[in-house]
């Protein structure tokens, strides 16, 4: 009998054991017999056809081929319903999360901003040299500098100057409501590209006093209040008490500058802009220099690094921008929009994309654990394939067609997961992260989870397939199938675990450090009372001067301290912790020498503001009621003004000069007569700055005093959300013109100034415990399958006299062992990275000894954990079972 005839035989001997027992079990579970011989015929798809498929190596019929592959992995896939689905939620776990947080990176990152041709549009700041962070750098130019700009530069094909602004829409019952809306340049429009859905926009015509009675409307004000009214042009529109002409209204969905878009608008910025209305400066304005801020749209072909170059140049040429700061020092800023909305998020996003890859990266080495501890198992299948023709290549590509079919059904599973991710992420925005609103699952979303699938499919395939491309068909047919397993090699999948361990310590050791970090910021005191309720109030544009509202606001307070349970109320020009903004003065300080770098933060206050917030005095007086508006000015300042100006010692008594747009060499002394416990003011995690309070009834309208939008601090026994309709009821009856908006707690603020922290960190504790679980379970499958390759070794060794414990502590060492070397690759790769996550943290460094030692034994410990259930399952078998089995 030749080689042929006998394979043939072999062939069929086996194919028949396989066909007789199968159709045992169905006809076991209660199948008829013909049914279950049919049944099981069509699972082996032909008994000749399969011999086939191994004999034919035709290399034209590689599609058919293929189509035969696919027919195969599909049996093999549906004969492992386990197998198959913990490999479909492993594969749907990590390309599920990896496509989840890159949705989030395309719509705030990738995506345009809905404006024309966004890339071109930047803002263009005058910062000063002598003012460093964290006081603001964008600092908006005056009149006079938009007007040479446009004159002079060729950067640019347009600049548009705007202040976005809160309006006082008056309604048909007599009252009024708070709408964002925006002042701006008759270029405004052009410069962003805006065309009206009806009537025109504002036009530089426009935008001369005299012609400015016009008003342009968003697309949802008049479909909403207007009633999507087809005669709304010409319309009238009152104003903050002045009547406007509507012109036009925008395109849908043009809302600029939305909430987020500006820098450090979100205290006083509405969620959108609804109105807007042309600047009309008279010439006395110009001649004072108004301030706006500037939006550019660079030229076709000009860099932005061209444009910062020529903008510089004419800065140096131009006159002080804003004359309250030193007469040097002023340059320019040329930055893209998308930079300015987006922020610090940057960055952190992505982080966390490469964090969900070492995610990725453990699903796929758990897989490919599972697949080669499957194909270990079916060594004899593939040999018989192998002696009957099928060459290395053709069993590598149905080793890789099972993988990628896996891969595909995973990732399809995994965009379910993905959809519901973001649905979470969304939930979990605090409203500090840009854009997370607009996240979908879009057409680049669905590119990157097909590209992911693909390539974690041949990741993942490559080893079992480079594994079926060495059999030795002869050998493995002549050892059966149950030992052929055994002669299979389990030094990659050591390896493959051994990285995995690796990762996990990586990524469990980052969210060790952002969680000590986020408890550190959570434990700093931002030195104010966090269950004040604060409200912002808001007056028409034109009310009134400073004596007027220093009435109306006396009146306010007296009205709103009478409510009950009201403990203290007060006002203040910028609220703690709502990125508001902060005027800043290079104020001179007697008693200290002046540079021109040292500047100091300013806030308007009442009397009974720093009770309200309890922010404590450590020194002198705080303001009163005898303060008034034409008496002598005072002024009270923090302990970081005190330590850094006078260097700790007794501060009331001196003197400050310079609070006014005056330079300070003409400035009035004004006497300190009190200083204030630090605050934390623009965020928790940067240290007070120095401070000056000023109060409210003195200063003069030249340099801030009651301005159009004032926050109101309440602390009482009432919860504060029942304080607010008492609140507004003081407020009508007060002055109904008088508007009230944002009601929030302190507590409200300081859980959004730490909100993308807690979004990280958040984040960052899933995608550690994901992949601890995943290389856990890889773990626990190695231990598994290696403990059942030396059941004979085990049984032996309990017939000989070992005991359960020692037995146990055998399986348990080589756990340990492959653990250890993941620790120590892992640990490596932690502290080679720790400059990288170290510009996250606060509060910690980046080799924190707590989270470098606790790592390590969590992972070791729940290591052993995943070893203990198999080595205790083995030692508890029956040895003479054991031995008579093999």
């Amino acid at each position: 009998m030749n080689s042929r005839q006998q394979l043939d035989r072999q062939l069929d001997d086996e194919l028949r054991f396989d066909y007789d027992q199968r159709v045992a079990e169905k006809i076991h579970a209660g199948m008829p017999e013909a049914e279950a011989r049919r049944a099981v015929r069509l699972e082996f798809g032909g008994i000749e056809q399969i011999k086939e498929e191994c004999r034919d190596v035709r290399p034209m019929r590689w599609l058919e081929d293929l189509w035969q592959d696919l027919r195969y992995a599909l049996r093999a896939v549906r004969r492992s319903p386990g197998f198959t689905a913990t490999v479909l939620l492993t594969i749907a776990l990590g390309t599920g999360a990896t496509t989840a947080v890159f949705s989030l990176l395309n719509a705030i990152l990738l995506r345009p901003l809905p404006y024309n041709d966004a890339a071109r549009l930047v803002y263009i700041w005058t910062p000063n040299v002598h003012v460093k962070p964290p006081a603001i750098q964008e600092i908006g130019p005056g009149y006079a500098a938009y007007a040479e700009w446009r004159r002079l530069d060729h950067s640019f094909s347009e600049i548009g100057l705007f202040e976005h602004r809160s309006f006082h829409l008056a309604t048909n019952g007599g009252g009024a409501v708070l709408l964002g809306g925006a002042r701006v340049s008759g270029t405004f429009f052009r410069t962003l590209g805006v065309t009206p859905e009806r009537g025109r926009t504002i036009t530089e015509d426009d935008d001369q006093p005299g012609h400015n009675h016009v008003a342009v409307i968003s697309d949802a004000l008049w479909r909403g209040p207007f009633g999507g009214d087809r005669h709304i042009l010409d319309r009238q529109l009152v104003v903050d008490g002045k009547s406007y002409r509507i012109a036009g209204v925008a395109e849908p969905g043009f809302s600029f500058p939305r909430k987020g878009e500006l820098p450090g608008d979100e205290g006083q910025a509405d969620a959108i802009t609804q109105v807007w209305i042309p600047f009309g400066f008279t010439q006395k304005e110009k001649a004072n220099d108004e301030d706006g801020i500037a939006i550019g749209r660079l030229r076709p072909g000009v860099s932005l690094k061209q444009a910062q170059t020529e903008m510089s140049s004419i800065v140096q040429r131009l006159p002080p921008a804003h004359s309250d700061f030193a007469s040097d020092g002023w340059t320019a800023l040329v930055k893209p929009l998308i930079d300015t909305v987006v922020g610090d998020v940057r960055p952190r996003l992505w982080l966390l994309l490469a964090a969900v890859f070492v995610v990725l990266l453990i699903a796929c080495g758990n897989v490919a654990t599972l697949l080669m501890a499957r194909a270990a198992g079916r060594l004899h299948e593939t040999g018989v394939r192998s002696a009957l023709g099928a060459g290395g290549g053709r069993l590598a590509r149905q080793a890789l067609t099972e993988s990628m079919l896996l891969a595909g059904g995973g990732g399809l599973l995994g965009l379910l997961f993905a959809w519901g991710g973001i649905r979470l992420l969304q939930r979990l925005n605090a409203g500090e992260i840009p854009r997370v609103g607009e996240t979908s699952i879009d057409v680049n979303v669905l590119l990157f989870m097909l590209g992911v699938s693909l390539v974690t499919g041949v990741f993942f395939g490559l080893m079992p397939a480079v594994g079926a491309d060495r059999m030795d068909a002869m050998t493995l047919l002549k050892s059966g199938g149950a030992r052929a397993a055994t002669h299979a090699p389990s030094r990659m999948r050591q390896i493959l675990i051994v990285a995995e361990i690796g990762l996990s310590v990586v990524l469990i050791a980052a969210a060790g450090l952002f969680i000590r970090s986020y408890l550190k910021l959570q434990g700093t005191s931002a030195g104010f009372e966090s269950t004040a309720l604060t409200a912002r109030i808001s007056l028409p544009g034109d009310y009134g001067n400073l004596d007027q509202r220093v009435k109306l606001f006396r009146d306010l307070l007296r009205q709103v301290r009478a409510l009950p349970g009201v403990r203290a109320a007060g006002c203040v020009s910028n609220l703690p912790l709502s990125h508001s903004g902060s005027a800043i003065f290079d104020a001179e300080v007697e008693g200290s020498a002046r540079r021109k770098e040292e500047t100091t933060d300013a806030h308007w206050i009442t009397p009974g503001y720093l009770d309200a917030m309890r922010i404590p005095l450590v020194e002198g007086r705080s303001f009163d009621d005898h303060d008034a508006h034409g008496g002598a000015a005072v002024l009270l300042v923090n302990e970081a003004f005190a330590r850094h100006f006078l260097a700790g010692r007794n501060a009331a008594g001196h003197h400050v000069r310079g609070i006014s747009s005056k330079p300070a060499s003409q400035s009035p002394w004004v006497p300190i007569v009190g200083v204030v416990g630090d605050i934390r003011d623009q965020t928790r995690e940067e240290p007070a700055r120095p401070t000056m309070y000023l109060s409210m009834w003195q200063f003069d309208d030249d340099v801030a005093g009651l301005g159009d939008d004032t926050f109101l601090a309440v602390r009482s026994s009432v919860a504060g959300a029942a304080m607010i309709p008492a609140i507004r009821q003081a407020i009508r009856r007060t002055d109904p013109v008088m508007t009230a908006a944002d009601f929030k707690t302190m507590d409200a603020l300081l859980s959004g100034d730490g909100a993308q922290r807690r979004f990280q960190t958040f984040l960052m504790i899933v995608f550690a415990a994901i992949g601890l679980s995943l290389a856990l379970i890889g773990i626990y499958g190695l231990i598994s399958y290696s403990v059942r390759q030396r059941t004979a070794e085990i049984g032996i060794r309990t017939a000989l006299g070992a005991t359960r414990f020692r037995l146990i502590g055998m399986v348990l060492l080589e756990g340990a062992r492959l653990s250890a070397v993941g620790i120590v690759a892992g640990l490596v790769a932690a502290l080679a990275m720790r400059s990288i996550i170290g510009q996250w943290l606060y509060g910690i460094g980046p080799a924190d000894p707590v989270t470098f030692v606790g790592t390590p034994l969590l992972i070791l410990g729940a290591s052993l954990v995943a070893c203990f259930i198999p080595a205790w399952r083995a030692s508890g078998a029956d040895p003479m079972g054991t031995l008579r089995q093999e």
